[in-house]
């Protein structure tokens, strides 16, 4: 099986052992991969205004080639302070959930 599909088998194996809350952290492949397979109920990020040019680490590995195989997610709460801007984002309405 492919890494999407094992992610699936384990986010549904944890919600029958009844843990119904998931802390993911990693960086872009990671995050890329439970983005793609639409394993989230929601999503926080948090910008603050650093540049790292083309050494930096790309926020998701998604893979994208055109704008209609972009994921799509909904800006749920933006809120900042002077260093940092805190976005919670939730999947799109339309996109497809994990059968419980």
């Amino acid at each position: 099986g492919t890494v999407y599909n094992y992610l699936t088998k384990l986010v549904r194996l944890l919600h029958k052992s009844w843990i119904t809350s998931l802390l993911v952290e990693g960086g872009g492949r990671v995050l890329g991969r439970f983005i793609k397979a639409n394993l989230f109920d929601d999503l926080i990020l948090f910008y603050s205004p650093l540049f790292l040019g083309e050494l930096g680490m790309p926020l998701a590995k998604l893979g994208v080639v055109t704008l209609k195989s972009a994921s799509r997610l909904t800006i749920e709460k933006v809120t900042s302070n002077a260093d940092t801007t805190r976005i919670l984002l939730g999947p799109a309405p339309h996109a497809p959930r994990i059968a419980h």
